[in-house]
């Protein structure tokens, strides 16, 4: 038991603390240690300690578990999903100066665009309110992330963004999954681990794929491609291949752009 972690009770064994959780007023202290299933778990009891660690020390700690069942899916190089390192810096830079105050306001025209067509279209069909929001959603987070433009209630997009939004909200809770606990499952086939956890992320994987390769592969195919998080990014690769520094792979271009629709669509 790493003890450097906090105080925490003896061990149950190869389930370590599983039918035992430490008690704060137990061990007098506000930062407590547990392990459930081989993950380390540090409970912070106290808003000090959270502002303490969290916060004063945050770049000490921060960090996220391994999101296994995301990885499974599709999600891969997405901010939203990564781990604290190189990487994750490189995205947040990228995604804080595309959202910055000043690049925000320059969204306005889109958004009181596409917010009329909304509008138009529920005057017109009180009946499909919900598949007007859902275009409008679609359409501005299409737009911003990746230039693309959804022409109707029926193009394509809102059907990549119907069945990656379905696959995102039933895939199962983060980081809280049996293949999130056993990784090694995931070198499995699905006839021998009959479980949700892995045959659910593996039957709707293509439709994560397609929401990071079917929009990224029209933007390449343009001469003059829109504004958008994706041509700012594919203008930084240019850039960073000049100078013999390249950083942004394919992947990390097309998951920073996949963050933008996780973060957005069911949101906007």
């Amino acid at each position: 038991m790493p003890s450097w972690l906090g105080p925490a009770p003896a061990s149950d064994g190869g389930a370590s603390h599983f039918h035992r959780a430490p008690r704060s007023k137990e061990y007098k202290s506000d930062v407590l240690y547990s392990n459930v299933l081989w993950q380390d778990v540090v409970v912070l009891n106290s808003v000090r300690a959270a502002v303490d660690l969290l916060d004063r020390r945050g770049a000490n700690y921060c960090d996220r578990p391994r999101f296994v069942l995301f990885e499974e899916m599709g999600w891969r190089k997405t901010l939203t999903f990564l781990r604290w390192g190189p990487e994750f810096r490189m995205h947040r830079s990228i995604l804080q100066k595309s959202f910055s105050r000043t690049n925000i306001v320059a969204q306005r025209e889109l958004q009181q665009r596409e917010a009329s067509t909304l509008v138009e279209g529920i005057m017109k069909d009180p009946t499909s309110w919900e598949t007007a929001l859902r275009r409008f959603a679609t359409a501005v987070v299409m737009s911003i992330g990746f230039g693309v433009d959804v022409k109707s209630d029926s193009d394509p997009y809102v059907q990549i963004a119907i069945d990656a939004s379905y696959a995102l909200g039933h895939v199962g809770a983060p980081a809280g999954t049996l293949v999130d606990f056993f990784p090694f499952l995931t070198h499995l086939p699905n006839w021998l681990v009959r479980d949700r956890s892995l045959e659910f992320p593996r039957e709707w994987k293509r439709a994560i794929q397609r929401l990071h390769d079917v929009p990224y592969s029209e933007v390449k195919a343009q001469k003059s491609p829109k504004e958008s998080l994706v041509k700012v990014m594919l203008n930084l690769q240019r850039d960073q291949a000049k100078t013999g520094s390249l950083e942004l792979s394919m992947d990390n271009i097309k998951g920073a752009a996949g963050a933008v629709y996780a973060a957005g669509q069911d949101t906007t």
